[in-house]
């Protein structure tokens, strides 16, 4: 069944009613927020006078772009009653896999995670995945080159893979069907053109936009724009669905890998929460002590994150959001998420039908 439909059958309306009604206003927040984003990633590189790399761009995507989301968002889920909440987290080093055929020793898995939940009242959920890898480029379409296939391969035909050189799920291994392409793993192709050249998708020019959605192919052709993906994304129109932590443990399927990779990227941004309480984002120096793990937590009280009190626990989840001079205490064993070195950037939205009782 599509999940929509599953939505307006099964669940209150309230959020599928308020993205349409609030459709334009949530392209156009999305559209400038990217666009502040990726301007910012061409700002910071040139003070260290070097062009932006597809990691500046994911790190601007996930800690300049979506809080200026959060911020315009709440007001328009506020009409709606709508509480939510978003943690963003970047991951320096992404985790590698490998598989029978692959040509080199490794592949990267991706480069960010997108994830959105929906509570309804009585607590049933709905769950969406998009991974996506990026690649920088002036032109389009972009030919995708001898050294990249290993990871085409992947995202086209995902022979089943484990992971390697990737701290605790090391050894791991993983399942996905069917052996084919699907909406939840996609490439995000990054115009890299300077933001003076006229033809730049930072130019602001109808029809201009500065990251695209692709499918996996050998020529990547945008479909959609970023901002337009991720709106679909949020009516579950784009990505694909997962099950919950519980029903997913030990299926090794496309489920279980989403909550892997919640898994390090939380355990992550509680790292780094515990040690310099808020990440810096000025900074020009792209060493991983600086950036690995730095992160983005709001929520419209008293909603939360579930998904973080399952991961981290209430205590552990309850810091992230925590303010720099509030203090640290939690029960956590802190040593236990030592060996989260690699993992893929994650941004979390949660979305609920009125006020869900939480104990952050």
């Amino acid at each position: 069944m599509n999940i929509t439909i599953y939505l307006l059958e099964k669940m209150d309306q309230t959020f599928i009613k308020a993205i349409w009604q609030e459709g334009r206003s949530i392209r156009s927040f999305t559209h400038y927020a990217i666009l502040y984003g990726m301007n910012n990633a061409w700002s910071r590189c040139e003070k260290s006078g070097i062009k932006p790399r597809e990691r500046d761009f994911v790190f601007s995507l996930v800690l300049d772009s979506v809080p200026l989301m959060y911020d315009s968002f709440k007001y328009l889920f506020k009409r709606h009653n709508i509480p939510f909440s978003i943690i963003s987290v970047y991951c320096r080093r992404t985790p590698k896999v490998t598989y029978a055929g692959i040509s080199k020793k490794s592949c990267a898995l991706g480069d960010i995670l997108f994830v959105h939940i929906h509570r309804g009242r009585s607590g049933e959920e709905v769950r969406n995945a998009l991974l996506c890898q990026a690649k920088a480029a002036a032109r389009k379409p972009y030919h995708v080159s001898p050294s990249e296939r290993d990871q085409l391969e992947l995202y086209t035909n995902w022979p089943d893979f484990t992971y390697c050189s990737s701290g605790t799920i090391n050894g791991k291994t993983r399942s996905i069907n069917p052996k084919a392409p699907h909406s939840g793993a996609q490439y995000l192709l990054i115009d890299n053109k300077p933001p003076d050249d006229p033809d730049s998708g930072l130019s602001g020019k109808p029809g201009f936009y500065p990251v695209g959605s692709c499918m996996p192919d050998q020529y990547l052709f945008d479909h959609n724009d970023l901002t337009t993906e991720l709106y679909d994304f949020f009516i579950f129109h784009s990505g694909r669905s997962f099950e919950s932590r519980r029903d997913s443990e030990g299926k090794r399927d496309w489920s279980e890998i989403v909550w892997d990779l919640l898994d390090i990227g939380l355990k992550k941004a509680f790292n780094r929460r515990k040690s310099v309480q808020s990440p810096d984002l000025s900074v020009s120096d792209w060493k991983d002590q600086l950036t690995d793990g730095a992160f983005f937590a709001q929520s419209s009280k008293p909603f939360g994150s579930k998904i973080a009190e399952e991961i981290l626990g209430p205590s552990g989840a309850s810091i992230l959001f925590q303010a720099p001079d509030i203090p640290q205490k939690t029960n956590i064993e802190e040593k236990s998420f030592e060996n989260n070195k690699k993992g893929v950037s994650i941004v979390l939205f949660e979305t609920g039908e009125g006020i869900l009782e939480s104990k952050i």
